[in-house]
């Protein structure tokens, strides 16, 4: 981590980043690195069933939650952006489902096949 924010400042990039990680203490230690760095909390819920959205990225004060496309629903797109947090989706190539996400709500996808997603996006 340390050599990766390094290399971030050096190419003045640091508003351009956003570090994930499912555990909780990667971003911590990468927000003890460098404060203004942006964390994404990645969600797992087998690895995390007792806890809300909410509380794992409280855990560590992320910035957004990121999930499988399995995983999300309505509640966990609402209770995000309640706290004024984007949320976004993995792995999503279909078409079809990523029409669905959207409609969802996510603010981002994560795609294999972003020429389908541009046509999606295009189409709106």
């Amino acid at each position: 981590m340390d050599k990766t924010l390094e290399l971030v400042r050096r190419a003045d990039m640091m508003d351009q980043i956003v570090i994930s990680s499912f555990d909780p203490r990667a971003l911590s230690h990468a927000r003890g690195l460098e404060p203004t760095v942006k964390t994404a909390s990645l969600y797992n819920a087998e690895l995390q069933e007792d806890l809300s959205p909410e509380e794992v990225m409280e855990e560590v004060g992320s910035n957004g939650f990121n999930l499988s496309r399995r995983q999300v629903d309505d509640d966990i797109v609402a209770a995000c952006h309640r706290l004024g947090r984007p949320v976004a989706v993995y792995t999503v190539n279909e078409i079809n489902e990523m029409e669905t996400m959207l409609e969802l709500g996510v603010d981002a996808i994560f795609t294999d096949r972003p020429d389908r997603l541009l046509e999606v996006l295009a189409g709106r």
